[in-house]
């Protein structure tokens, strides 16, 4: 997902922090683990979901 790199927009931070990952000064994975460790099991959860990072395994069932 790429996120518009204008700080004077809405997502200040968020800018930010994506543009410290890409320019290195940032570990992504460690900005990851900070950011769900952040949320709740709850929230994660429907992040995931939204994102279909978890797969259902009976659609792989149904595929077989």
């Amino acid at each position: 997902m790429k996120f518009k790199r204008d700080h004077s927009q809405v997502r200040q931070a968020t800018c930010q922090l994506i543009e410290m990952m890409d320019d290195g000064i940032l570990d992504p994975k460690v900005v990851a683990e900070a950011a769900l460790s952040w949320m709740s099991d709850d929230d994660v959860e429907k992040f995931a979901n939204a994102y279909e990072f978890f797969y259902d395994d009976e659609e792989d069932e149904d595929e077989d």
